[in-house]
């Protein structure tokens, strides 16, 4: 993930057609839970509900996902300032001599340069790469968990978080210093690149190659920031795993939904699983 981290940490998987992402299930002597990698934030026209996910997502009676969206989205940009600026320091002086024009250019482009200055290294790093997407026409609320939180309130299902957003945001600010200069590091190489990025994850998402998936998330994050997949994925990985153990000993057919990345890659959400004797399964069409 640190090769794309920023990119992965926003999971930016998008594509302009047809998406058949896998779709998993774990079965308990009661109950049933299905597992779906989210991506969150596509294109408009992208049909990602294949007749398996449409199945899951009727037959369940409650909906799992990494974390609920929050109803106020003014408590999120409060928790944002909050935990994202630093002014009474220059980003720029965090950066290597040799960076500091590229991030200026960079910022300069999403109209936000003067403002990100007083941005701490995540949250510049989250804007850097998420400007440009937005501007290429991929959408948060077309996301994969934001329709189907939507979907199921609507549906009058129950629906619950793994995690908080405000412990997601916590986790980013809460990165060491030299984790969190990594992680900015690689936004700028993102955002030089741009959307292409993110079309060349599609086609391993939309096929379900999840070891394809793997070797571009976390390959090179595992080899120059180990400590840093363990932050993200590993801990996090086994709060999931436990949070569907947990619901494995109800009696109900369950959908939840977390990043792709969860499922992918060294010590995933479904390996974790399996390691404590629960057999998880591909779901045919």
């Amino acid at each position: 993930m640190f090769k794309r981290f920023a990119v992965v940490v926003l999971l930016l998987l998008a594509g302009p057609a047809w998406a058949d992402p896998a779709l998993w299930v774990a079965r308990g002597p009661r109950a049933n839970v299905y597992i779906l990698g989210s991506v969150h934030m596509l294109r408009p026209g992208v049909t990602w509900e294949s007749p398996a996910i449409r199945r899951a997502f009727d037959e369940a009676r409650e909906c799992w996902f990494e974390a609920v969206l929050p109803d106020d989205p003014a408590a999120m940009q409060t928790m944002m300032i909050s935990m994202g600026l630093d002014p009474a320091h220059k980003l720029t002086d965090l950066l290597p001599p040799n960076r500091r024009a590229q991030f200026e250019e960079l910022a300069a482009s999403t109209g936000m340069g003067a403002a990100m200055q007083a941005m701490r290294p995540w949250l510049a790093a989250v804007v850097l790469v998420g400007q440009p997407l937005l501007k290429a026409g991929y959408d948060p609320a077309l996301g994969v968990d934001t329709v189907l939180q939507a979907r199921a309130k609507a549906a009058g299902k129950p629906i619950a978080g793994i995690e908080t957003a405000e412990a997601q945001m916590q986790l980013l600010s809460g990165l060491p210093p030299d984790l969190a200069l990594k992680f900015l590091l690689s936004a700028l190489d993102d955002a030089a690149e741009g959307p292409a990025l993110v079309e060349r994850m599609v086609g391993l998402w939309q096929s379900a190659d999840t070891d394809g998936l793997a070797s571009v998330v976390t390959g090179r994050l595992l080899r120059e920031a180990p400590e840093l997949y363990r932050i993200v994925f590993t801990r996090r990985n086994e709060v999931f795993a436990r949070a569907v153990q947990g619901l494995l000993a109800g009696d109900q057919t369950v959908l939840v939904t977390v990043g792709a990345g969860h499922l992918a890659g060294p010590d995933n959400v479904r390996d974790l699983l399996e390691r404590k004797g629960v057999k998880v399964e591909r779901v045919a069409e």
